[in-house]
């Protein structure tokens, strides 16, 4: 069973790869919802994998 913040997480990780898939996204946007995700545990790494980006690239939009 998953705790809120984890649903949470995971809820933001589906928003974010469809909005990534549909078009690109405005680099603020891709910060907070990166954020929100990092937020809820996951690593810089895993978010790069998750999205299909670099880490380098995820680094940057979080700066």
């Amino acid at each position: 069973m998953l705790t809120e913040s984890e649903a949470q997480s995971y809820a933001t990780e589906i928003s974010l790869t469809e909005n990534v898939t549909r078009a690109a996204m405005h680099p603020v946007d891709e910060f907070e919802a990166y954020s929100r995700v990092i937020e809820g545990g996951a690593t810089v790494e895993a978010v790069a994998q998750r999205f299909g980006k670099t880490q380098l690239y995820v680094h940057q939009r979080m700066k």
